[in-house]
């Protein structure tokens, strides 16, 4: 019974759940069945409002249509109530069927607008046609395919049928795939020649790749430039090129290649390449040339301590440094000390107070100068640090961070790539061009040579400026005439152009040099006005090879005695230089490029061209033809893209810049001219200033003082009413105050309220000292070997390095042949005496601890060799003295500890010997680094005992292969 009564009440539980869940959906179909009824019996009774007709938009059609659905829409409902219509209703489903089925649409089978469509897009769908028809799909049967698919077939059809022509001459058989010879000799011909023909302006991107990869470089960092071939194709100044000429250095080492561009764009710079690949001279290079821009230290100077530091491990390699360093440096002027234990500290104390400009070190006799107040590092701006794995090997690397961390921090660059950027482009240190390089580019250029496929194949030099000279020739009319022989020493080719008063410029020829010589034809004909202008011209020739602003002059002449001889008519031919550029190119690009200068750009230059100015007035000439195209600009590198901020602007010409300009400018002079000069009135230096100011001007708004495009009157009436107008005078003020302030002076209509070229120099030189931008911290590292100790301080100090790899990191050189045999230890000594009969000195034999280096040194000593040692133990002098004595060939053989392992360059060691195995392989690699060095072969000996090789052995037979 109570099982009974416990069912019935949880079925009535049960209804009672069901009739809760459907009361409210019953609720809603009595609503809306009370609502139909409602509607009903208002269509009815004819109550049709407003708002029905908006429903069935009746509202906005004409009165009798809409009477005539109104008529039939009432007949519809008074059928639908007395005949007893249903209408199709949305049938509810309940919540317990609402999600029985996965996927339900929410319209019939019978809306699908895809079913029965014979669309033919749908029917028939577009197949991709694989090579125009004549491709296959992997996996299926190609007959199937080429049944079911012609494609092709008709295409070919129709092209017949349309030209006329016959089918099989739109059918070409495939290719034969190319064999691999053949696919090579066509990618050589992409360019049709090798990098070893071609100058440097038609290198590609893919020369300079295959470049590298011939040189074993490899490079990240982003921003790299291109590597140079040959010591002429880099960035290093006159004075460093002639001394690499005397050191004898016939052509760069791969790591020099890359390097040197690198370090002389102020870059941050990892280099890792094998020993003896040059790692020295490619960095002592570009801190010269960095030391040699900046002022001259002076006794107030000198007192917050050098420009740069070179740190080394070892004592005998910052001496070796040094004397590397110092052979370079007596061309540029630039003093330098090594600081150094074991020797007299007062001196080097003393020596580091006077001022140098670079200092050698090793950082644990650094760290003692700085403690001890010798010397301070307030304006060092240029670090190198060499061997860096071996001052962490031992135990230096906090001796370098406290040499790094002694530099003020201020100067370090950004941490971002393109804030570091810009601020290694705003060194203020400009690069200096002096005399040219072709007196001695004959002796120190020695090309590349290639060996490809048995064909020796040289490096294209390019074309370098030639040296300026005025030459007097006695017979003018050969010179006019244009023979092909000789004259006057000079080779004179096409005609480049005319000049005004009747003078010609050709291009001419001395040997390999390449001029441009400017032809006066003096004779009968020549009136006094040209003789007084020619007289100045050469006047200015004189006085220009006394400054460095000015394009240089030699053997210049002073004239007028034999002008009106008719029995001496001469000719003159003016050797101009053919620099990089001038400025009326550079202002042309810049306006394509709407780019205007800033005021860096423009102080950089006028400060030059003022100081020529003022140069030849005081020797009271006057120049007469200022102007954009009349400034030379001498820069190593991209001549079209040119960093005016790092150019050298010399003021030259006088006729000869328009016929050899790339841009072909049109004669600009009386856009110059001052307005007494117009009114044809007396003028003196004055005028000059006023030309300078319409140089300025156009600087400023890259285009001519008075406008473009003017007709000769115009021009005229412009020059009469004095001042330019300046249209962009607001900008300008914004970007260049202080040049526009030094314009308004010089354009003033009265010449007496001009200043004087010396005033504008100052104000100029004042000027850009004050704007003097900041100079940021160059760090350098430089090792055979890179362990992670070394990156991990290369991180901290070290902004957006560019890292060079050159052959294989910690690889020994692939010109040493190695050795190793397994030997006792008491047959060692016996073994190393047996090797030495007969061997070629000098020789090196490495051991691993002090003592054995004077045991063994004395053994050998009483066999009757000539033997000398050096280790960590002996005295700094002592240490000097044995090294120059084996490198001066006294002894033939050195008995070393790893001290003599790093860096050191022995001349002609062909053979070392490892007597006692390293510990590390990096050891390894530098020891027997000492020997194959500069691109000699060597030879290594290592004996190791025969307890290393039994354990060998061991250790095989458990490996898995």
């Amino acid at each position: 019974m109570a099982q009974r009564s416990g069912q019935r009440e949880r079925e009535e539980r049960e209804k009672e759940r069901k009739r809760r869940e459907e009361e409210p959906m019953r609720q809603r179909e009595r609503e809306e069945r009370e609502k139909e009824r409602l509607k009903q019996r208002e269509e009815k009774e004819g109550l049709m409002q407003t708002s029905s007709l908006a429903e069935m938009n009746l509202l906005k059609l004409p009165d009798q249509e809409r009477r005539e659905r109104q008529a039939e829409k009432e007949l519809e409902l008074i059928k639908r109530h007395y005949l007893g219509m249903k209408e199709n209703k949305k049938k509810m489903q309940k919540p317990s069927e609402k999600f029985r089925n996965i996927f339900n649409f929410e319209w019939n089978a019978d809306d699908d607008t895809m079913r029965g469509d014979n669309n033919p897009l749908y029917t028939k769908r577009l197949e991709p046609q694989l090579l125009f028809g004549r491709g296959y799909r992997a996996g299926i049967d190609v007959r199937e395919q080429r049944k079911n698919n012609s494609f092709y077939e008709e295409l070919i059809a129709k092209r017949a049928e349309y030209s006329g022509e016959d089918v099989s001459a739109f059918v070409q058989p495939s290719k034969e795939p190319l064999s691999f010879k053949q696919r090579d000799i066509e990618d050589k011909d992409i360019n049709k020649t090798h990098w070893t023909e071609k100058p440097v302006a038609d290198m590609t991107t893919r020369d300079w790749r295959i470049f590298r990869e011939d040189f074993q470089i490899f490079i990240r960092g982003g921003r790299v430039p291109v590597p140079m071939r040959v010591w002429s194709e880099g960035p290093l100044p006159w004075e460093l090129l002639e001394a690499i000429h005397k050191v004898g250095y016939a052509r760069p080492t791969p790591i020099q290649m890359q390097a040197i561009p690198i370090a002389c764009q102020c870059r941050d710079l990892i280099a890792v390449a094998e020993t003896g690949s040059g790692k020295t001279a490619a960095y002592v290079l570009p801190m010269l040339s960095y030391v040699k821009k900046l002022p001259k230290l002076d006794d107030t100077s000198a007192q917050d301590g050098p420009y740069g530091i070179i740190l080394a491990p070892s004592r005998e390699l910052v001496i070796q440094i040094e004397e590397e360093a110092r052979k370079f440096a007596a061309f540029c002027d630039c003093r330098m000390v090594s600081v150094v234990g074991g020797r007299d500290a007062e001196q080097q104390a003393f020596t580091l107070r006077q001022g140098v400009e670079i200092c050698m070190a090793t950082p644990g006799r650094l760290c003692d100068s700085l403690d001890k107040r010798h010397t301070v590092l307030n304006q060092c701006t240029y670090v190198v640090i060499d061997e860096a794995d071996k001052m962490v090997d031992l135990g230096f690397e906090d001796y370098v961070r406290r040499v790094l961390l002694a530099i003020p921090a201020s100067n370090m660059k950004a941490d971002n790539e393109a804030d570091a950027e810009k601020q290694e482009k705003a060194q203020d240190a400009a690069v200096f061009v002096g005399k040219p390089i072709e007196e001695f580019k004959a002796e120190i250029q020695e090309p590349i040579q290639v060996n490809e496929q048995n064909e020796q194949k040289q490096v294209q030099e390019p074309e370098l400026p030639g040296v300026v000279e005025v030459v007097e020739v006695d017979d003018r009319l050969p010179v006019l005439d244009l023979p092909d022989g000789d004259a006057c020493g000079l080779q004179i080719f096409e005609l480049l152009g005319r000049g005004v008063s009747g003078c010609r410029v050709h291009r001419c020829h001395e040997g390999d040099r390449i001029m441009a010589g400017k032809i006066l034809p003096l004779g009968p004909a020549t009136f006094p006005d040209m003789v007084e202008d020619w007289e100045n011209e050469v006047a200015v020739f004189k006085a220009a090879g006394e400054h460095p602003a000015l394009v240089s002059f030699f053997g210049a002449w002073s004239t007028k005695r034999f002008i009106l001889d008719k029995q001496q008519l001469k000719a003159y031919v003016l050797g101009i230089e053919l620099c990089d550029t001038n400025l009326e190119d550079v202002l042309q690009k810049r306006k394509e490029m709407q780019k205007p200068l800033e005021q860096s750009e423009m102080l950089c230059i006028l400060k030059q061209v003022s100081k020529a100015l003022a140069h030849l007035h005081q020797r009271r000439v006057m120049h007469r033809d200022l102007k954009a195209g009349n400034v030379f600009l001498c820069k190593s590198g991209d001549k079209v893209d040119l960093v005016l901020t790092e150019a050298v602007a010399k003021l030259g010409d006088f006729g000869v810049a328009k016929v050899c300009s790339r841009a072909q400018t049109p004669v600009q002079t009386p856009h110059f001219m001052a307005p007494e000069v117009a009114k044809q009135s007396e003028y003196g230096p004055a005028a000059d200033i006023w030309a300078f100011g319409c140089l300025m001007l156009q600087m400023m708004q890259l285009s001519l003082p008075h406008g473009e495009d003017l007709t000769l009157p115009q021009l005229e009436e412009a020059l009469l009413a004095g001042t330019p107008h300046f249209a962009g005078r607001e900008e300008a003020l914004e970007r260049s105050p202080k040049v526009v302030a030094v314009m308004d002076r010089c354009l003033q209509k009265d010449p007496a309220a001009r200043p004087t070229a010396e005033q504008v120099s100052q104000e100029l030189e004042e000027e850009d000292s004050k704007s003097a931008k900041k100079k940021y911290r160059i760090t350098q590292m430089y090792s055979a070997t890179m362990p992670p100790a070394i990156e991990r301080m290369a991180r901290s100090f070290l902004r957006c390095p560019a890292i060079i790899n050159v052959g294989d990191p910690g690889q020994a050189k692939k010109d040493i042949e190695q050795n190793l045999e397994f030997i006792g230890e008491a047959k060692k000594k016996k073994r190393l005496e047996e090797m030495l009969v007969g061997a070629e000195p000098p020789i090196i034999v490495f051991v691993n601890q002090k003592k054995a280096v004077d045991v063994l040194s004395k053994s050998l000593d009483n066999n009757g060799y000539r033997v000398c040692s050096i280790h960590g133990g002996k005295s700094q002098e002592q240490r000097e003295w044995a090294m120059n004595s084996f490198k001066e060939g006294r002894y033939d053989i050195l008995v070393a500890t790893d001290v003599a392992g790093r860096g050191l360059d022995i001349e002609g060691v062909q053979r070392v010997i490892n007597f006692d195995m390293p510990k590390t392989i990096e050891d390894y690699t530098h020891r027997i680094g000492r020997t194959g060095r500069a691109g000699l072969k060597g030879s290594c000996l290592s004996l190791e005992s025969q307890s290393l090789y039994q354990n060998c052995v061991k250790v095989t037979r458990r490996l898995p292969f």
